[in-house]
């Protein structure tokens, strides 16, 4: 990648015992590109050579769109939970806006297709506001979750129980907008 395009974030520093290192941090096609090249002298057996290694990694952005069942399932026995963007409440109260109504169908589907099994739903917040007060709101959203899921989709109680973790387990910084969005969700934690 020409320099030009890495912009005032290119760095070099001055070779040291027969290497060199250059960094970069730039953007590409909307999302953030970092890029270093490693470039050293080095010799094996009497064979002299030139070792070069480049790392290329591009943050893409959060996956948006319809969780479904198959996800879930995927993430649950990857990593044992999984995060839901697609239930959503008004600010400051955990009354279950209407669109979150596919996302929450597809959680049951999940459910239903794991009768055995018990899960923890988290309530998480952002950072914004009184920490005791989010702590109370994010388990009433749990709680939320669970009582659509047992009352609308006929999920089993005994198979879900609600906390709320307030803003203690953020996924990314609440410095940003986009950081409190992120952290602003809802978990289901295989028990």
């Amino acid at each position: 990648m020409p320099i030009n395009r890495m912009g005032d974030d290119f760095y070099c520093p001055d070779p040291r015992e027969g290497y060199h290192l250059c960094v970069a941090k730039g953007i590409m096609n909307s999302n953030d590109v970092y890029i270093s090249i490693f470039i050293n002298n080095g010799e094996d057996y009497g064979e002299r050579f030139i070792l070069v290694t480049q790392e290329v990694i591009e943050l893409n952005p959060l996956e948006t769109g319809l969780v479904t069942a198959q996800k879930i399932t995927d993430n649950i026995e990857r990593l044992g939970h999984i995060a839901i963007y697609g239930i959503y409440f008004e600010t400051a109260k955990y009354d279950i806006k209407p669109e979150s109504e596919k996302s929450l169908a597809e959680i049951a589907a999940f459910l239903k297709a794991n009768p055995d099994n018990k899960y923890f739903i988290i309530g998480h917040t952002d950072n914004t506001g009184d920490f005791n007060a989010n702590m109370t709101l994010s388990e009433k959203r749990a709680k939320a979750v669970m009582d659509y899921l047992v009352n609308k989709s006929g999920i089993n109680a005994g198979q879900m129980k609600a906390y709320g973790v307030s803003s203690m387990c953020p996924v990314t910084s609440n410095s940003t907008d986009e950081g409190k969005a992120r952290n602003r969700r809802v978990e289901i934690v295989r028990e």
